[in-house]
């Protein structure tokens, strides 16, 4: 779920304190593009999901970038005008969601355990 080598690498490149204040940071920017997420705007949701992709990868949230991944496809797929209004969309989304929480809370949970200074 977490690469945890790619949050060590974060981790001795800030350093202790500068880690913890940047997670928190990145963080709190991903929760506006969730929100947006719950009820997806057809013309940005593209955009969001990449942006969310990417962030994902940069902290190594990997099953969070690999469900952004599947998400783009699905939606590069569907006629964007029609996203919320559509069964096929909602349920990868949703999913989508779901991960997000899951990532987030291992990483709250277990990042002490598999950072080491």
């Amino acid at each position: 779920m977490i690469n945890w080598d790619r949050v060590q690498e974060l981790y001795t490149e800030l350093g202790a304190a500068e880690f913890s204040e940047v997670m928190e940071q990145l963080l709190d920017e991903l929760h506006p593009i969730v929100e947006k997420l719950q009820a997806p705007d057809p013309l940005t949701v593209e955009a969001d999901l990449h942006r969310l992709k990417s962030a994902a990868m940069n902290l190594g949230f990997a099953d969070l970038a690999d469900k952004c991944r599947e998400v783009e496809r699905d939606v590069q797929g569907l006629n964007t005008l029609h996203l919320k209004d559509t069964e096929e969309a909602a349920a990868p989304l949703h999913a989508l969601l779901q991960c997000f929480d899951r990532s987030i809370s291992v990483f709250d949970g277990e990042w002490s355990i598999h950072v080491a200074a």
